[in-house]
């Protein structure tokens, strides 16, 4: 809505003489001019173009139009570089409500039938709530008891309000509680870090970083109301009515609760960002879901293939054995020929000779000793790895098999010879 609104300029209401409304020896027109003081100091610490006319109050009412006028150009709303002129207020004595309450209505009068300005005001006071101010639809206590916005002509009172009539820019007036409320500087930075939070939001879309205000005060800039203070937030919180079931339902419709459009929806402070920040955490949560289907896929492919592999290592655990059995068969028969040698005569050695080198060249063309020789180092360099570690300690009869093994290589290899 402020989009093509370049620079954003404050005024203090009254001056020149006129007090506005008093209240022991408070004066409206004292307050307002610290509270466009720290509106300026807030929004040019976010970089926001930002200005105040007539800081020390001395021009009243129609000088002020006047200057407002000289200064800033008409408002185009075929430019991106218009002015908008707030004057700010403080509503008079209200001794019928709490000071909460006083301290935590705000008010927004805008041009009447100018579609922009309504929507500023209708932004703004939506903002305000969610913030913390007041927010109430009781008849008891008249019409501004919460925060309200209204139309600049004022038919209950017979009359329109000048500063905004007769301004060439976009004007506004901004009324912050009322003088009968709490006022100590405290306060007064608090209606000013409302108002500039809620400018700063709806000009750039971006959420307000209340650990790095300007003002330094311990007190004023945590971000919370006095309203939230005093009536207590979980009183607030209770009053929400809120549930899981209703968390979902549309920001833009919830904040319409304001002013009692809507007496079952009240807005607690922050709400709108609250639920935003809801959305953004549960569509992190649902990556986060994706991302764990992803790595259980994964690790039940990893599975497979550590179940091939396992069925692969058994395979070439029975080879090893079958060629152990080969072996044992080969060393039972070689000593029974040797047995045989020593008990046979000496002139029939030289037969048995012949006998014993045709067995291991059967065996040589059968290609029995050149497929040990090629599987056998493979086997034995499997037998160092961390995953055939693994197979002893469950199969431990292995370490007596890969103890034979180099022996078995090297047998295999001379009789190859």
């Amino acid at each position: 809505m402020f989009e093509n609104i370049n620079k954003f300029v404050f005024t203090p209401g009254h001056g020149q003489g006129d007090p506005g409304a008093v209240s022991g020896n408070r004066k409206e027109a004292d307050n307002v001019k610290v509270i466009c003081g720290y509106i300026d100091t807030y929004l040019k610490s976010r970089q926001i173009n930002s200005e105040v006319l007539d800081r020390d109050n001395n021009l009243g009412l129609q000088a002020s139009i006047n200057e407002v006028n000289r200064r800033y150009p008409a408002f185009n709303n075929n430019s991106n570089d218009n002015y908008i002129v707030f004057e700010i207020h403080q509503d008079m004595n209200a001794p019928q409500l709490p000071d909460e309450q006083e301290n935590g209505q705000m008010g927004v009068y805008y041009f009447k039938d100018d579609d922009l300005s309504f929507k500023i005001a209708d932004g703004l006071c939506k903002k305000f709530i969610s913030y913390g101010a007041y927010n109430v639809n009781d008849n008891n206590l008249g019409n501004f008891a919460g925060t309200w916005r209204q139309d600049h002509y004022l038919d209950w009172a017979g009359y329109h309000l000048g500063f905004i009539n007769f301004t060439k820019p976009l004007a506004m007036i901004i009324e912050c509680g009322y003088i009968s409320g709490r006022n100590s500087d405290e306060d007064l930075q608090e209606f000013a870090l409302w108002i500039a939070r809620a400018i700063y939001e709806l000009k750039t879309g971006k959420r307000w970083d209340s650990n790095n205000n300007p003002v330094n005060n311990n007190n004023s800039n945590q971000n919370m109301s006095k309203a939230r203070e005093t009536i207590g937030y979980e009183r607030l919180l209770a009053n929400q009515k809120l549930n899981s079931d209703r968390v979902d339902f549309d920001i833009r419709a919830a904040v319409h609760g304001w002013r009692g459009e809507d007496p079952e929806v009240k807005l607690i402070p922050d709400f709108e960002f609250l639920v935003n920040d809801l959305i953004i955490y549960r569509n992190k949560a649902a990556e986060l879901t994706n991302e764990l289907i992803q790595h259980e896929d994964k690790v039940n492919e990893l599975s497979e293939q550590s179940s091939e592999k396992t069925a692969l290592i058994n395979q070439q655990l029975g080879e090893i054995k079958t060629l152990n059995d080969k072996v044992s068969s080969l060393n039972l028969e070689i000593a029974q020929i040797k047995e045989k040698q020593a008990n046979t005569p000496i002139e029939h050695k030289v037969e048995e000779k012949f006998s014993f080198q045709k067995l291991f060249v059967g065996l040589s063309k059968a290609g029995v000793l050149q497929n040990a020789l090629t599987t056998l180092p493979i086997i034995i360099g499997y037998t160092q790895s961390p995953e055939f570690a693994q197979l002893v300690i469950s199969y431990p009869f292995l370490a007596t098999i890969v103890a034979v093994l180099p022996s078995i290589y090297s047998f295999i290899k001379l009789i190859k010879k």
